[in-house]
């Protein structure tokens, strides 16, 4: 692995977590964290009405965000009275 770069250790992290083996998952992240290696933050884009918005993990700048937490808090809602249950099993990383 390259020691500056955390793409390996994230991945090797979720191999670990996807074998449930949570003490070498820990193991891995520590060394990462050791090395310095940062985590590029999660992103996403939505095309609507042709504008292209982007969201950022943690981004408190975007304009609309009140609205748009306020959208995800009436969807949840809407998820727990269908009682939905989501599959966990594909996500790995920071569960």
């Amino acid at each position: 692995m390259e020691p500056e770069n955390a793409a390996g250790y994230v991945l090797l992290s979720n191999i670990y977590i996807a074998a449930s083996n949570m003490h070498l998952c820990e193991s891995v992240e520590r060394q990462r964290k050791g090395k310095g290696a940062k985590k590029q933050l999660g992103c996403t884009w939505i095309e609507v009405n042709n504008e292209v918005h982007r969201f950022v993990v943690e981004d408190q700048n975007q304009p609309q965000m009140i609205e748009i937490y306020a959208e995800l808090q009436r969807l949840s809602g809407l998820m727990h009275d269908t009682r939905y249950m989501s599959c966990m099993e594909f996500f790995l990383d920071d569960v």
